[in-house]
C-alpha cells in the first residue's frame, strides 16, 4: 500500500492531536521510573535533532543499516522522526514515521506514529541520567526491548533484547552516527 506525504502528515496531526491531550492510563507505580525532569527531556530530544546513521549487527549475523532523521516539529516541542531501512539487497523503505515528544506528566520519552503497513504504535521510553533511554523494560508483556545511549554529541549505541526460555537475550546491536 502506497501513502502520499501530506496523508501520512495529517495522519501523524491527528494521531499527536489526541495523543498530546490524552491522560495517561494509570499504572502500577511500582514499574514506572522516577520522573525525569522536564529540562533533561527536553535536552535529550535536542540532542537527537538532526540525521543518523545505523550499522548494526543481528545475532545471526546478518547486518541492518538505515538512517533516522529527527526534525524539530510543534515550536520545537517534539520531533518529526522518519525511518529508512536498507535491505540485503541495497534497496531502501520507509518503516516509520512518528512523532516523538517529551511528556512532563510522567518524565517520560512518548512516541506515536505509523510502520510501513500502517499499523499505529505508541511507544513510552524511560530516560536514565542525561545520556539514555529505553523502552520495553518496565512492561512484562513487552516483546522487545531497547537501550539507547549517547556516547558523545555524535554517537548512539543501541541494542534490542528479545525475551527467551533464558531470558532476555541481545537481538541486535548497534551503532548511530549523526551526519
Amino acid at each position: 500500500m502506497s501513502c502520499s506525504k501530506p496523508l501520512i502528515a495529517f495522519l501523524l496531526a491527528l494521531l499527536a492531536a489526541a495523543w498530546l491531550s490524552a491522560p495517561v492510563a494509570a499504572q502500577d507505580a511500582s514499574a514506572v521510573e522516577p520522573a525525569v525532569d522536564a529540562e533533561v527531556g527536553k535536552t535529550l530530544l535536542d540532542r537527537l535533532a538532526g540525521t543518523w546513521n545505523l550499522t548494526a549487527t543481528r545475532a545471526s549475523g546478518e547486518t541492518i543499516t538505515g538512517r533516522n532523521t529527527y526534525t524539530p516539529t510543534l515550536a520545537g516541542n517534539a520531533l518529526h522522526v522518519t525511518t529508512f531501512v536498507t535491505n540485503p539487497d541495497g534497496t531502501t523503505y520507509q518503516r516509520y514515521d512518528r512523532l516523538m515528544w517529551f511528556d512532563a506528566a510522567t518524565g517520560h520519552v512518548r512516541t506515536v506514529g505509523l510502520n510501513n503497513d500502517l499499523d499505529v504504535r505508541e511507544q513510552t521510553f524511560s530516560i536514565f541520567g542525561k545520556d539514555s533511554f529505553r523502552r520495553g523494560f518496565d512492561d512484562p508483556s513487552s516483546r522487545s526491548r531497547e537501550t539507547y545511549a549517547f556516547e558523545s554529541t555524535t554517537t548512539i549505541t543501541w541494542q534490542v533484547e528479545i525475551p527467551t526460555d533464558d531470558g532476555w537475550t541481545v537481538a541486535v546491536s548497534g551503532v548511530w552516527e549523526k551526519e
